[in-house]
């Protein structure tokens, strides 16, 4: 019953809504935006120059009154966190400095920063989401465009491991929820649809989906090792618990 986001005048000021409408004062400025919020209230998005060319910005998260400024990715000239789980693990773009711009996505997680690279053939990397397994997604781009899913270190093509659906071209991944379904779009003729891809099961204790059952597995097991609550492949009998 929570909602964040931002209100528009002279600069983009970060909000949230519980019934009555609350300013997040930003350290860095004059704009910023909220951009997510996940379930324990904690928030993430951006503070800095309102989004123009040179896009000057930070990316902060805000919990409990308080605001943690992450700073810019590695290596780069801003930062804007796009999506926090329930770990309190973002997704962060940003673009490098140097010569060549580059838009490049990290996985925050607990004060690191996690490279989520690129699909081959492409320079640009704008991850979306990111769900309680730690699994991302978003598309790269330049050129073209490319749907990813990163998961256990590993970014992977959504067009290579989709099922053939006719001869809908995927598009952007937009979100991903605990269950691995994700929300994306899709292109046909021209016209534009939305569509959900739904996780085949694959090998039994193949929990990364690489189609090996090996070491990365048996890790990925153990990282989430207890209480689960449902909802993870990791728990390989469904029954609550890892």
């Amino acid at each position: 019953g929570v909602v964040c986001g931002y209100s528009n005048g002279p600069s983009l000021r970060a909000c949230w809504w519980d019934g009555q409408l609350h300013e997040i004062v930003p350290s860095f400025g004059p704009s910023s935006t909220a951009n997510d919020i996940n379930d324990s209230g904690t928030i993430c998005g951006w503070m800095g120059v309102a989004p123009i060319s040179g896009f000057v910005s930070r990316a902060f998260v805000w919990s409990n009154e308080r605001l943690l400024d992450l700073g810019t990715i590695p290596g780069g000239m801003n930062a804007e966190a796009v999506a926090i789980n329930n770990h309190d693990e973002m997704v962060v773009c940003g673009w490098t400095n140097g010569p060549t711009l580059v838009k490049r996505g990290y996985l925050w997680r607990m004060d690191q920063w996690i490279d989520l690279g690129l699909i081959p053939t492409t320079s640009r990397c704008l991850a979306q989401d990111i769900n309680d397994e730690s699994e991302i997604v978003g598309y790269c781009s330049t050129p073209g465009l490319q749907p990813f899913i990163w998961r256990d270190g590993i970014m992977t093509s959504l067009r290579d491991i989709t099922e053939p659906n006719g001869n809908y071209l995927l598009g952007v991944a937009r979100a991903i929820n605990n269950s691995g379904k994700i929300a994306a779009n899709a292109s046909l003729s021209g016209n534009s649809y939305a569509v959900m891809l739904s996780p085949v099961p694959g090998l039994p204790g193949d929990v990364n989906c690489d189609n090996i059952i090996g070491m990365s597995d048996l890790l990925w097991v153990i990282e989430r090792w207890g209480p689960s609550g449902g909802g993870t492949i990791a728990d390989l009998n469904d029954d609550g618990t890892v």
